[in-house]
């Protein structure tokens, strides 16, 4: 009987830019100074209202289209240096009434995350544990040469995964979908590497863990690793910069402790030391996808979840305008 190849989406089906959160910055370098970005072919200015809440509106001030990040902030609006018209967080122009476009924005993992249209689809993703209260370390940045798409696919490539980082699946692999813009994969394995990384995880964690990857949008990847001793919780986020380049971020996390004490001494040793590992694991596995090309892959019987993925991407719409109606009919 002939083997049943998976079927692969043609690159033109799959969006240039997710209908999602992006990250913008840290949250650090929001307090003094607007900060103007670029996201999913739009521009838009970010900065704090009154209340020291992160705001997102357009770029450009909707009287003459100056740019409004060379203004002031003055009691949570942005004062536009043409005119001094001031602009709130909704868009609301002080006068000529013109309001400018307002984006959903949402602050957690120490960072500020914007979404390209007013009302979201999905609020910010988080990890669905009671009682969670993370601390974040500081994100590092990658900057590669490869389709958006394919860095949350290797979530999905368990060949690849159990393959490179020399670990044993204990059991089959479960994939699921938690709602209809998020895709997930649950395993366990043993961990049998050889590096320091794999060797110190060993001694500090434990050698059996369970994985588990949520993507959201196929742009922003939650990692949840649960060890005997240990657990760690990994935020993914990538950013197309073009058609050919992106810019991924990585925030590792951890659950803060419970003495006061160790929230000020212990916590940012333990948050140096697994942004160390996991920068340390993720260099190694981003540098073999850089240069990484899609055309429509041959993929083979044992691709069979990352067949999934692709096609599940390739089902998301092209514009945030449009997200809603259609991500609702494909969930009815």
């Amino acid at each position: 009987m002939p083997t049943i190849r998976p079927s692969t989406p043609d690159i033109a089906e799959l969006p240039t830019h997710p209908a999602s959160w992006y990250f913008v910055c840290e949250s650090r370098f929001l307090e003094k100074r607007p900060v103007e970005i670029e996201l999913a072919g739009e521009r838009a200015v970010v900065f704090r209202d009154e209340l020291g809440r992160a705001k997102a509106i357009g770029a450009n001030c909707p009287h003459l289209g100056a740019r409004l990040v060379n203004g002031d902030v003055v009691d949570g609006k942005i004062r536009c240096p043409f005119h001094a018209w001031e602009i709130d967080g909704e868009g609301r122009c002080s006068e000529g009434g013109r309001n400018a476009r307002r984006y959903a924005t949402a602050e957690r993992y120490a960072g500020v995350f914007v979404y390209p249209a007013p009302v979201p689809l999905f609020g910010l993703p988080e990890f669905d544990e009671p009682d969670l209260h993370l601390a974040s370390a500081r994100p590092f940045h990658y900057e590669l040469e490869l389709p958006w798409f394919m860095v949350a696919a290797q979530c999905f490539d368990l060949r690849h995964f159990l393959g490179i980082h020399e670990r044993r699946l204990e059991g089959p692999a479960r994939v699921e979908e938690p709602c209809a813009y998020s895709r997930r994969l649950t395993c366990g394995f043993t961990i049998e590497g050889g590096s320091w990384v794999d060797r110190a995880t060993r001694w500090v964690s434990g050698d059996r863990v369970e994985f588990q990857m949520t993507t959201y949008a196929g742009n922003i990847v939650l990692v949840r690793t649960r060890f005997s001793k240990d657990r760690t919780y990994g935020f993914v986020i990538t950013t197309p910069i073009d058609d050919r380049r992106v810019r991924i971020t990585i925030i590792a996390n951890a659950s803060k402790s419970r003495s006061a004490i160790a929230r000020a001494f212990i916590d940012p040793i333990r948050l140096k030391v697994k942004r160390l590992a996991i920068q340390s694991m993720t260099r190694h596995d981003l540098t073999l996808l850089d240069g990484l090309e899609y055309a429509s892959p041959e993929l083979g019987a044992a691709d069979q979840e990352l067949a999934a993925y692709l096609r599940w991407v390739a089902d998301f719409p092209r514009d945030p305008a449009s997200e809603i109606s259609a991500l609702r009919r494909r969930s009815a």
